[in-house]
């Protein structure tokens, strides 16, 4: 059995170095002819492939070759699974796949790693694919298996596609919850349960439930433009406060401060007052959430020659590894279905909706912060 050797000081995870080509073809040949590989390849039922232990393909199934869209299996092999599949972040590292900075992160590398170790190996997967001019943001279950044949160490690494099932989560985790606190403004706004009447907030959150309805479409099919903005002036005060009232009883927010400073209540910012909302919102809830019993989170608000930056800060860091994924659509490090979609969906958002630009930046001596900064415009200054 060979001894895989799970470091490497030349590589930021998985070890670097490959398979020799006329080792290469020879363990090709021997999957090829082997029937246990044709077993196990037929009997998992997803897209598979045989990897050896520099964690190049060897052999793959139909339904893998169909996920990668060749239909000659000599396309895949030697190649390691993020470089077949076209990984954004495959060719970061000094020896390809598993040996980058963002690795680390990677659902499959860490299954690698499990299974080295002996044992089978499960884990999510947020892969974003780039080939081209083409991207497409995909999330798998991923699973590895040790296998020994004629006495050499291979696995058998399995993608089951959880793309759809992650997007029905997301819609029953984040917008039945909106919905719900939508409609218990609206019953508090219309006097069912007591007291007078509020026609202006029964509008207001009307126009914001149709509103959230065609945001939750745009961020569940991930197209942008199934949104159209309704552009208005928008006070920055009344918009950060709201943001704070949004999340004033989330379980997040439990036995934390979160410190507003917001500008002269005169200022404006002309922007859609719906998907600026769900921007604040989540960057706030990300804060809450990093953020420690007792510690604080900062909820600001400056313009700057017409500009104006929404910024919010907590005092903890993104770990290297997650912080070239943290757009990354499905990608998370919460457990549970329908995660990773709030930091994506600050992007989509904060950028394609708003015009605006979504950045962030983090480190240990001075914390993490999130903007949304919004250009200046014809209609923005104050009331």
């Amino acid at each position: 059995m060979v001894k895989v050797p799970w470091f490497s000081r030349s590589s930021r995870y998985l070890p670097a170095g490959r398979t020799a080509p006329a080792d290469l073809a020879a363990e090709v040949a021997r999957a090829a002819a082997s029937p246990v590989v044709s077993a196990l390849l037929e009997s998992v039922g997803s897209a598979a492939a045989i990897l050896d232990a520099n964690r190049q393909i060897v052999a793959l199934n139909a339904a893998y070759l169909a996920l990668l869209g060749v239909d000659d299996p000599a396309a895949a092999l030697g190649l390691r699974p993020g470089e077949a599949l076209s990984c954004a972040h495959a060719g970061e590292g000094p020896d390809g796949c598993g040996t980058g900075p963002a690795c680390p992160s990677c659902g499959q590398a860490v299954a690698l790693l499990v299974a080295s170790r002996g044992h089978a190996g499960e884990r999510a997967c947020a892969l974003v694919r780039r080939w081209g001019d083409r991207t497409e943001e995909r999330a798998f279950r991923v699973r590895v298996a040790p296998v020994d044949l004629d006495g050499r160490r291979f696995f058998v690494a399995s993608l089951a596609d959880v793309t759809e099932a992650n997007q029905r989560a997301l819609v029953q985790r984040i917008f039945l919850h909106d919905l719900s606190n939508l409609a218990t403004g609206l019953q508090a706004a219309s006097g069912v349960v007591g007291g007078a009447p509020d026609l202006a907030d029964v509008q207001l959150l009307t126009r914001q439930l149709l509103a959230e309805v065609r945001l939750q479409r745009a961020l569940t099919s991930g197209n942008p433009d199934a949104y159209v903005p309704a552009r208005q002036p928008v006070r920055i005060a009344a918009a950060l406060e709201l943001a704070r009232r949004t999340v004033a009883g989330h379980p997040a927010a439990g036995g934390k401060e979160l410190a507003v400073e917001a500008p002269g209540e005169d200022e404006q910012v002309v922007a859609d007052p719906a998907p600026l909302q769900h921007v604040l919102a989540n960057m706030v809830l990300n804060a809450l959430e990093a953020t420690p019993r007792a510690g604080t989170v900062r909820l600001t608000a400056r313009r700057s020659d017409g500009a104006v930056a929404f910024r919010v800060w907590n005092a903890g860091a993104i770990p290297a590894a997650v912080a070239p994924r943290i757009f990354q659509r499905h990608f998370t490090t919460k457990p549970g279905e329908g995660r990773g979609q709030g930091t994506w969906s600050m992007k989509l958002f904060g950028e394609q909706l708003l015009g605006g630009q979504v950045r962030f930046s983090s480190s240990a001596a001075d914390g993490t912060w999130f903007e949304l900064a919004l250009p200046p415009s014809p209609g923005d200054g104050r009331a």
